[in-house]
């Protein structure tokens, strides 16, 4: 598994693939119809899997763009070479970075050196595969194909788990889900791919963050860059008696009344009825059991959205639907809802702190500090 990183987006893939063929006297030629055919259907799955692709050849110490000739194996005395990878090992596979290539050889016969560097060759390959040309030549092209998909680009992504050092990670694609682990958020998904980009944009202190991904039963990290959120808006206003219904309801019971006066209906309401009254005819009633019921809070529960959050300022009360799990706040201070529901205040000063929020009542939680009040739909 390789993971790199290009304009904030991580992408994984499968190891790079080097063909070597053989060019020796008693090999067979690169410019046979099998080779052509290896050659053309190993360099489209490469193609395919967005991995890089190599090609070169026994007792030769230099890569190749395309099948040689017989005019190139006879001026280069190839052809009447034995079988050796000593050139390869010494000018072209020492110079790569450990595991990021799998090694597929075709050959006909024994590599008269390959003793002497197989213990370089499987440190520095991920895999070796070697390929008998008597064997392939005996099938057909459709089952060797499919005995190659089997046996070499077996690869497949089934779990990404990605978490951040001292950083938080604010956007990220549809499908993750969110958990807060020792003080960490950590992002995972099921997949079934042999590629993955994840397009992601994290908030940290520092110009590239580190992160850690683990899939494939392997933990591997990297850096990416620093981006700053947008700071989220709360606009919306209530009516003035809505309003205060709200405010007398979180004051009730935070005084441990479980019932207050309704100035609508003139009745009691238990808590957990606090935002609704059954003669309130506006379309902005706030609760229906224990569900709002805006209508544009409504229509945002059908999507994709998570939560409200309420803002008192200045006697005022605001509020604003959304569906990221993390905001901006301010500065580096965000709400996170983690997908277990439980919503948490995270803070980046010289590291990421993270703080689970007082819930005052089932999907209600406060924010003191801020003067925020964060309603869950989950």
């Amino acid at each position: 598994m390789r993971v790199f990183v290009e304009d904030n987006r991580i992408k994984i893939r499968r190891e790079g693939i080097f063909l070597c063929l053989d060019g020796s006297k008693t090999g067979v030629p690169p410019v046979s119809n099998l080779c052509k055919r290896l050659h053309s259907f190993i360099k489209s799955q490469c193609r395919s899997f967005d991995i890089d692709f190599k090609l070169v050849l026994l007792s030769w110490d230099k890569e190749l763009d395309k099948i040689p000739d017989e005019d190139f194996l006879s001026s280069k005395n190839i052809s009447k070479r034995g079988r050796f990878i000593t050139p390869l090992v010494e000018d072209i596979f020492y110079k790569l970075r450990e595991k990021k290539y799998d090694l597929i050889i075709l050959s006909a016969g024994k590599i008269y050196d390959w003793e002497d560097w197989q213990d370089e060759i499987n440190t520095i390959f991920n895999r070796v595969h070697f390929l008998n040309p008597d064997d392939l030549e005996q099938k057909a092209p459709i089952q060797l194909e499919n005995e190659l998909i089997e046996s070499i680009f077996d690869f497949k992504i089934d779990k990404i788990i990605i978490s951040f050092k001292d950083s938080l990670c604010y956007d990220f694609p549809n499908g993750f889900n969110l958990n807060i682990e020792e003080g960490k958020l950590i992002l995972t998904k099921d997949f079934d791919s042999r590629l993955v980009n994840i397009d992601l944009k994290p908030c940290g202190l520092k110009d590239e963050l580190q992160f850690i991904v683990e899939a494939c039963n392997l933990k591997t990290g990297g850096y990416i860059k620093n981006t700053q959120p947008e700071v989220i808006s709360i606009n919306n206003r209530f009516e003035n008696k809505e309003e205060q219904i709200f405010l007398d309801s979180i004051k009730v019971y935070n005084e441990k009344i479980f019932e207050h006066y309704c100035l609508i209906c003139q009745n009691n309401h238990k808590f957990t009825k606090a935002f609704i009254c059954n003669r309130q005819k506006s379309p902005t009633r706030l609760f229906a059991t224990e569900c709002l019921i805006f209508e544009e809070i409504e229509a945002g529960r059908k999507t994709d959205s998570r939560y409200v959050v309420f803002r008192q300022s200045e006697g005022k009360l605001h509020w604003q639907v959304f569906g990221k799990p993390v905001l901006c706040l301010k500065g580096k201070e965000f709400i996170v809802t983690p997908d277990d529901g439980r919503i948490s205040y995270a803070r980046i000063s010289d590291r990421l702190e993270v703080f689970e929020l007082h819930e005052i009542h089932k999907g209600l939680f406060y924010h003191p500090d801020e003067g925020i009040y964060i309603l869950t739909f989950r």
